[in-house]
């Protein structure tokens, strides 16, 4: 695995070397840091995602883990250091925080839909500040009670298509993508 510097310019000009489906970069005085650049597709772009990689004690075995951080360039090398400094740290308190994030994703399928959103709200509020109020209401507007009731496990596309034609039949395209960009950041976080 190469080393690059935590700058900037050397994470846009990060590529690709040809050889298996992706190329991993640690990144320089940041331990666990890795930027992944796919395989180039047709167009011949490559994605580049960030994760943070651990070892972990499970059951007397020690275990490699890989947490994902974000895609880069919407997650920008200085937000995958600040998260990847709060795995380390969490990580140095004994937290397994793949078999956490596991744990919540299985108790998220048996959560009613609003108690998931505020639970969602709650974990995010730090990192979204720009956005935080606006998504808060146009879930809580719009979503919530359409599907506050039902839980999550039970919620199927077409329950997400009627809360997103409600929001199109007042006029209001635009906020029906971000109310969907919204719960689809809900449901992958």
């Amino acid at each position: 695995m190469a080393l690059l510097p935590a700058q900037q310019r050397s994470i846009e000009t990060a590529k690709y070397d040809g050889r298996g489906p992706k190329t991993e970069y640690r990144i320089q005085g940041h331990p666990g840091l890795v930027l992944i650049v796919g395989k180039p597709k047709a167009d011949a772009r490559s994605t580049k995602r960030w994760k943070y990689d651990y070892s972990a004690t499970r059951n007397g075995k020690r275990t490699t883990r890989k947490k994902n951080i974000g895609v880069f360039p919407v997650t920008t090398l200085a937000m995958a250091q600040r998260q990847a400094m709060a795995l380390r740290e969490r990580v140095a308190l004994g937290v397994d925080v793949v078999a956490e994030e596991q744990a919540q994703k299985r108790t998220a399928a048996t959560q009613i839909f609003e108690a998931f959103v505020d639970a969602y709200l709650d974990a995010r509020r730090k990192d979204l500040i720009a956005s935080f109020d606006e998504m808060t209401r146009a879930l809580k507007r719009d979503a919530v009670p359409a599907l506050g009731h039902v839980r999550t496990a039970d919620i199927k596309r077409q329950d997400i298509e009627a809360v997103l034609d409600k929001i199109a039949e007042r006029g209001r395209h635009s906020m029906a993508r971000h109310v969907l960009g919204y719960l689809k950041s809900a449901w992958n976080y």
